[in-house]
Parts: structure tokens; C-alpha cells; sequence
């Protein structure tokens, strides 16, 4: 009878633990699992500085119309300090993740990128001012993530008409259409 005992003990001892393969085997599936879920929140964060500078866009045009049909000049005041913009009594405020800023080593402005960035907003006295003739100040103003993996731009380049371009940039601008 104790021999029948022994050998059960024996057998329960010997599966008690966890093999050296099985323990590889969740390890690897724990470190697949955290770079997949990491890949998503980078792509999240692309995501969300494309979404930030669709609504600067959007302002944008706003202010212009507004501009056009009220025949008052508008502006748009941008405070790096706290990673904001006003126009009127509004203050938006960009996303945590967002902020205003370039990536170092990056040519501008987007249009024609022939020098390195030197500030992050390129318009007069960080101000964008929306004429009633419907023309707009020029300049640029760069849109990055805190992770600076993802660089956009707001731009409005000198012209007789004045018009909204969005850029994003991937080794080089291209134009977001």
C-alpha cells in the first residue's frame, strides 16, 4: 500500500511545476501580446495629431467665413505654454498627446522645405488673423505627438489667395487631402 502511495506522490511531485517550455511559451505569448498592444498606441497616436489638426483646420475656415460675413477681422492666438489656441471667448485645447512642436532635423515649410524649423509656429506673433477681404496671415504652425513619432502642419503660404493646406510628414510632406 505505500509503495502505491509513494509512486502517486511521486507522480503529483513531477507535475507540480511548470516545464522550462511551458514557461518560454508564456513569456513569448506575453511579450507578442505587449508589442502588439504598444503598435496600437503609436498608431493611435497618428491617429489622434491628424484628428487635432483637422479641427485647427476647421477653425480655421470658420473664422475666415466669419471673417467675410461679419466684415471684422478675426484671430486665432496660439499659447505654447499650455498647448492651446482661442479665437473669440473659445480656448480649445490640444489632446494630452498632442502638442505644438516639430521634430528635429525636419525642413519647412511644407510647401517648400529648404531650411531646417526653427519654431514651431511661423505666423506673426503666434497669431493667425482672418481679413474681411477673406485673406489670411501667412505662416505655418507644426503639430507633433509626445512621442514624436507623428509631425503635422497647419500652412498658409503667401498668395493673392490666401487657402488652408494640411501636411503630414513621412520622411518628407506630403499634402493630406
Amino acid at each position: 500500500m505505500s509503495s502505491i502511495l509513494w509512486s502517486a506522490q511521486d507522480e503529483w511531485q513531477k507535475k507540480a511545476g511548470f516545464s522550462l517550455v511551458e514557461l518560454l511559451v508564456v513569456i513569448v505569448i506575453v511579450a507578442l501580446l505587449s508589442t502588439l498592444a504598444s503598435v496600437n498606441l503609436s498608431f493611435l497616436n497618428g491617429t489622434l495629431v491628424k484628428s487635432e489638426i483637422q479641427k485647427l483646420h476647421t477653425v480655421c475656415h470658420y473664422l475666415r467665413r466669419k471673417a467675410m460675413m461679419t466684415n471684422q477681422s478675426q484671430k486665432l492666438i496660439f499659447d505654447i505654454s499650455n498647448n492651446e489656441y482661442r479665437y473669440g471667448d473659445n480656448v480649445e485645447k490640444f489632446a494630452q498627446l498632442v502638442s505644438i512642436g516639430f521634430l528635429p532635423g525636419t525642413k519647412g515649410p511644407p510647401s517648400t522645405p529648404s531650411r531646417l524649423i526653427q519654431n514651431p509656429i511661423t505666423f506673426k506673433n503666434s497669431e493667425i488673423i482672418f481679413y474681411q477681404d477673406g485673406i489670411v496671415s501667412s505662416g505655418t504652425v507644426y503639430l507633433i505627438d509626445t512621442n514624436k513619432c507623428y509631425q503635422y502642419a497647419l500652412s498658409v503660404p503667401i498668395a493673392q489667395i490666401s487657402y488652408l493646406r494640411m501636411y503630414y510628414h513621412d520622411k518628407k510632406w506630403k499634402l493630406v487631402t
